[in-house]
């Protein structure tokens, strides 16, 4: 384990052979006889079982997994990867008559039948748009994207001036921004201006947010498009929401781990197409959460919320199209002067509405 820390902390995440783990490792059946005997004593489940469970998934060697070593509080931590779900979940779905499958933000079609192994002539799809979609503005900045090619001290500088000017002219109630990453929101962070503020950290309690939403007039919430806040934090203030604005800091492409390129490799054999296979690994998960993220906002007819998307990726057709599935009509500012027109232009309209 020694010579796997090293290699981890030279190269960062890699895969390891499934033999060399089985030859150094003890015997998984003989660590299960030794967790029952301390288990039998202790009058509890002890760590030596999982680890001996994991052992044994490890030596089964299924196909369509991979054995990934990756660095974790300054030790190596091991994990059996499932490459694509489409093999194990497409088994279950095979040997069922019918199926129901719900969601808020259901991704689309292709997706669902390449992730999950689904027989296309099984499929019926019924989407509805959100019947108080038209309460929502979604505004899609022009010239500016967080690709990791163009992430740095002037876009983040850049990114937080627009999130000022817009909080600026907020009159009440919640700004919930989001980032695509931990790393992005902390650099975000440090040229923010607006308070106050409240930062998602990996340890953030939804109690403590929801307390702090409630203690004031006004809030700027900096959260992270793969954390807690935006897949499941409702805030409220009796019948409305609190939240009045949503900023995306960027299109939230998820990270490319190893799992996710050995996943391209694995949908570009089964989809014959390589650009549709990166799509479906990065740019249509990054939807997804732009999506949660809105729907945070507007819960009820009565409420409204105006959605700025910092990155001009989500004009990408197969994207806009995903989210106008909900309703949702985009429009586009070429700058930060139209972007604040268009803003404030729509918070009038709803205030004269009666909102």
């Amino acid at each position: 384990m020694s010579r796997l820390k090293r290699a981890v902390e030279r190269r960062g995440e890699m895969e390891v052979e499934r033999g060399d783990l089985i030859e150094a490792a003890p015997n998984p059946d003989d660590l299960m006889r030794v967790a029952a005997l301390v288990e039998s004593r202790v009058g509890r489940a002890t760590a030596i079982r999982s680890v001996a469970s994991f052992l044994k998934a490890v030596a089964r060697q299924r196909p369509g997994y991979i054995l990934v070593a990756e660095p974790t509080d300054g030790d190596v931590a091991l994990k059996n990867l499932c490459i694509s779900p489409a093999g194990e979940a497409g088994t279950v779905f095979r040997g069922v008559r019918s199926a129901i499958l719900m969601s808020g933000t259901l991704p689309p079609h292709d997706y669902m039948i390449s992730m999950l192994g689904l027989e296309e002539g099984r499929v019926r799809e019924l989407r509805m748009t959100l019947p108080w979609a038209r309460r929502v503005k979604v505004i899609v900045m022009k010239g500016i994207s967080s690709r990791y090619v163009e992430r740095g001290a002037a876009t983040y500088g850049f990114m937080a001036h627009v999130i000022d000017e817009l909080y600026s002219r907020l009159a009440r109630g919640v700004a919930l921004v989001v980032a695509p990453s931990y790393d992005m929101a902390k650099a975000i962070r440090a040229y923010l201006k607006a308070r106050p503020l409240l930062i998602e950290r990996e340890d953030t309690r939804l109690e403590d947010v929801i307390s702090a939403a409630r203690r004031y007039d006004k809030l700027l919430i900096l959260c992270v498009a793969w954390g807690k806040l935006v897949e499941g934090i409702e805030l409220k203030s009796g019948e409305y929401s609190l939240i009045k604005l949503v900023v995306l800091a960027g299109l939230p492409v998820p990270e490319p781990s190893l799992l996710n390129r050995r996943l391209v490799e694995v949908l570009r054999y089964r989809v014959k197409d390589g650009d549709a296979a990166w799509r479906l690994v990065y740019m249509i998960p990054a939807a997804v959460r732009v999506a949660q993220a809105i729907g945070r906002s507007v819960r009820s007819e009565r409420d409204y919320a105006a959605v700025a998307i910092l990155d001009e990726r989500v004009l990408d057709p197969y994207l806009s199209e995903y989210l106008a599935s909900f309703g949702y009509s985009m429009e586009v500012a070429g700058d930060v002067e139209e972007l604040l027109s268009r803003y404030i232009e729509f918070v009038e309209m709803m205030e004269r509405e009666g909102a």
